[in-house]
């Protein structure tokens, strides 16, 4: 039995299984197959029209079209109306087209069985294809004129006749050997010394569509095909007419010879990134494709050469300049997988930041849009800005872009497209500022529709039950701690709720509005010349002072840093807070790092706080605090620095306290653009009278001129209040049964920006477990100085820093590290909803390139 017979009748034993086939064979093709088949049968005496065959050991019934539908129909219905399948098994033979559906009488046979649609060309390709390449087989097959009897005698011959590049390449597809050759040069000597040169220039021919002359040496040979296979690519994904500088390089002449290209190109990427690199480069400066003046508009979502990735970054901002921000959005997204961008953490930062001034700017021109449609309710305002999605959502984009261009190696090539959306998010916050404060004005600076600071302590924390940890964070605006709150995976009841702060929305007034007993008595004055919160008829102008307040209204509480919630030791911690049913948790990292005129060091570092608060709130629930109120003093304004066209003179008068956005005494000027207020307007009992300017501007007066907190704008008065529980203590490990690895560790961190790769693995019997979700982060001590920035997947959420890593999987992260000031760090994975240490590198010196 011949290797062509033999390969269909597997075709035909396999398809049985289903109890009849039907084989369409519409050129009448496979005749010759059919006599062989057929040449020894035993006749049904009853049914001479059918009659049963064996093949492959198995009997079967056969029976063919012999010109009558209706008689074919008729031949095998007393077999097919059996319940079950027919036994024997039937074959139905029809050497010519189907008719139409409408008309095909076959359609229950067809419906009940297999079909095989046969074609010579196609069926003598797959079975050539284990002894053969391609460029053989086009000879063989003659154009479409060969018959089954050629392919029959060709692979009757002698066995010298196959393939000596299949010898060179064992187990390969054309592809695969294709592939192997154009990407080693090694191979020349043994093809040549094979005699495979003429059959790699046929399989070239056949697979590719390129003609390569018989006396074009191997090398160059492969230069050829190599060009015309990454040139096939640019063109396919280039929109409009090609370049003049690729009008002389041969393309693909077919569909399939395309695919072919495209899929050589694919594989050069993915298995020989290194070599894939030094060919691109060599085609592209060979052709001067970066000299071409091609529109980068034209340019599609496969970069195949390296100009292609640069001249989109350089078309990108250009849209971002112009505000464009779709069609700026279409390109971010579209560079993602890009292969230039993926082997290059400073090309992912470019686009990154792309991505993030399309964010601000977006969201800006919809918050602007919405602005309108406001009434002058000041509650309103509070409602729009603190709903979900709601209008803080601009001022973390904000952040989130002031932050990562912070900390960015190479100068932005979108700087201008930067520029002009935080410009526009300026104008923004200046409108914003100036409606709320007059909406606040209109309603007699009270918000009864809204929880105030001094509520917070009897309406949130005394109704916790239980032992309570009360966080105040100095300067945490509302942003914030909605970002916090998606750090605070599988925690319970959790609540987030804006809060209106006491005016003037600095240290010394939030701070003092957060005690126990400000709900009834707080009020602001000044004492020996210095302003003085008082609360219960007590002043409380510092830490010491609050934290006595705190003692004498609840003796079983204990005072912590933030800090030493971190460093102590779990044993430490315990037994300070052992026996206290309130544990008042301060942070001053917000507030100390804005104040410190640092403004690239406070973005860089100002959001890891958040991680830092998240580990030390898992930490205390693992001593046995169950519930928690994380609120602020006030919020904060951290946007572009004041030039002296928004410095306002301060009023004069008997000033008792003068900062940049607020000035505290009696008598004085009310400078254009502020407003003034009485002390007894904000139900305080005192003469003191307040300046605030009324809209972004300052006063002048020392302090930052990027950062300031003290006036009426939303970001400087609605804080967050977030509550929540973590009973039992928490978990103190991550997800049972799985292991994760850190790996492609750098010896060191030399740049803001590195890549480390996560691998997470599970037992066999554990091949079903979901993705597991994982943060990474850097820590120095028990301090968080850097996170996870960008990943190499869709499922990485960049506001929580949480990734999901499926088992067997690895995942590259880019890590970027906040901090300039510290000696060495650790890469730790942590466990989202316990903070659990999951894995962790060593010690990491940070020898940052200045």
């Amino acid at each position: 039995m011949n290797p062509f017979h033999s390969h269909l009748s597997a075709q035909i034993t396999a398809a049985l299984r289903a109890g009849a086939v039907v084989i369409v064979d519409p050129d009448s093709a496979f005749m010759t197959f059919i006599e062989e088949l057929t040449g020894s049968v035993t006749w049904d005496s009853e049914r001479p029209d059918t009659f049963v065959l064996e093949i492959d050991g198995q009997p079967a019934r056969f029976a063919r079209f012999d010109g009558s539908w209706f008689g074919l129909k008729a031949a095998i219905e007393p077999f097919m109306g059996q319940d079950g399948s027919p036994e024997p098994p039937v074959i139905v033979y029809v050497p010519r087209a189907l008719p139409h559906p409408s008309q095909n009488v076959l359609m229950e046979l067809l419906l009940a069985g297999t079909r095989l649609d046969w074609m010579l060309d196609r069926e003598a390709r797959t079975c050539l294809r284990q002894k053969f390449t391609d460029g053989v087989i086009d000879e063989v097959l003659a154009g479409g004129t060969a018959t089954y009897d050629d392919v029959v005698l060709f692979l009757s011959q002698d066995t010298r006749s196959a393939s000596k590049l299949r010898a060179l390449y064992p187990r390969k597809s054309d592809t695969e050997i294709l592939l192997g050759w154009l990407v080693d040069p090694e191979q020349d000597l043994a093809i040549t010394a094979k005699g495979a040169s003429a059959e790699l220039r046929k399989l070239v021919a056949s697979r590719l569509g390129l003609d390569l002359n018989s006396g074009t040496a191997l090398p160059q040979a492969r230069d050829q095909v190599a060009r015309m296979v990454l040139c096939a690519e640019f063109l396919h994904d280039l929109s409009g007419e090609p370049p003049q500088v690729l009008s002389m390089v041969p393309r693909p002449a077919t569909d399939d010879q395309r695919d072919e290209a495209l899929d050589l190109v694919r594989g050069f990427r993915a298995q020989h990134a290194e070599k894939y690199v030094r060919r691109a480069d060599q085609i592209e400066r060979g052709l001067r494709l970066a000299e071409a003046e091609i529109d980068p508009a034209r340019l599609g979502r496969v970069d195949t050469f390296r100009f292609e990735e640069r001249a989109l970054l350089d078309h990108c901002a250009r849209l971002l300049a112009d505000r464009d921000y779709a069609d700026a959005s279409t390109i971010v997204e579209a560079r993602a997988p890009s292969f230039w961008v993926e082997r290059d953490v400073a090309r992912k930062a470019q686009w990154e930041l792309c991505r993030r001034v399309v964010e601000l700017g977006e969201q800006v021109e919809a918050v602007t849009q919405a602005l309108p449609s406001i009434g002058g309710e000041s509650a309103e305002w509070v409602r729009r800005y603190a709903a979900p999605r709601g209008w803080h959502d601009v001022d973390s984009a904000q952040r989130s872009l002031e932050t990562f261009r912070a900390q960015m190696v190479e100068e932005p090539a979108c700087e201008q497209g930067v520029a002009l959306a935080l410009r526009a998010h300026e104008a923004l916050l200046h409108r914003m500022a100036e409606g709320f404060g007059a909406a606040l004005a209109k309603a007699g600076w009270s918000m009864p529709e809204v929880l105030h600071q001094t509520e917070i302590y009897p309406n949130v924390v005394e109704t916790r039950g239980g032992r309570v940890a009360y966080l105040w964070v100095d300067a945490m605006r509302y942003e914030m701690g909605a970002e916090l709150a998606l750090l605070l995976d599988g925690v319970e009841d959790l609540q987030l709720q804006p809060a209106v702060a006491a005016l003037p929305s600095i240290t010394p007034v939030g701070m003092a509005a957060l005690l126990p007993g400000a709900s009834t008595d707080f009020f602001v004055s000044e004492e020996r010349g210095k302003l003085v919160s008082v609360v219960d008829g007590n002043p409380v102008a510092n830490s010491k002072q609050r934290e006595k307040h705190v003692k004498a209204r609840v003796p079983d509480s204990a005072d912590l840093t933030l800090a030493q919630v971190l460093q102590n030791r779990p044993s430490s911690l315990k037994r300070r807070v052992k026996g206290k049913t309130l544990i008042v948790v301060r942070s001053q990292e917000i507030d100390e790092l804005g104040e410190k005129g640092n403004d690239w060091l406070a973005r860089r570092a100002m959001a890891e706080v958040l991680g830092d608060l998240s580990r030390a709130i898992r930490k205390l629930a693992r001593v046995g605090i169950e519930h928690f109120v994380v609120t602020a003093d006030h919020g904060h304004q951290f946007s572009l620095r004041k030039g002296d066209d928004m410095k306002t003179d301060a009023p004069g008068g008997d000033t008792v306290e003068l900062h940049r956005r607020c000035w505290i005494g009696r008598g004085g000027a009310t400078p254009a653009g502020t407003r003034r207020v009485t002390a007894g307007e904000l139900s305080y009992r005192s003469d003191l009278e307040f300046v605030f300017p009324t809209g972004l501007g300052v006063l002048k007066a020392g302090g930052d001129l990027s950062f300031h907190h003290g006036s009426t704008s939303l970001q400087e008065m609605v804080i967050p209040v977030l509550s929540f529980r973590i009973p039992g203590g928490g978990s103190e490990s991550g997800p049972s049964g799985v292991d994760v690895r850190l790996v492609d560790v750098p010896e060191a961190a030399t740049n803001r920006f590195f890549q480390v790769g996560v691998e997470v693995t599970a037992p066999p019997a554990l091949f079903e477990v979901e993705p597991v979700p994982l943060r990474v982060v850097l820590l120095t001590g028990q301090e968080q100085v850097g996170h996870a920035g960008m990943a190499d997947m869709p499922d990485f959420d960049r506001q929580s820093g949480v990734v999901r890593v499926k088992p067997g999987e690895r995942v590259q992260l880019v890590m970027r590290l906040t901090r300039d000031d510290v000696d060495s760090l650790k890469v730790v994975a942590l466990d989202p909803d316990s903070a659990a240490v999951l894995a962790q590198s060593g010690a990491l010196p940070v020898r940052l390139m200045r």
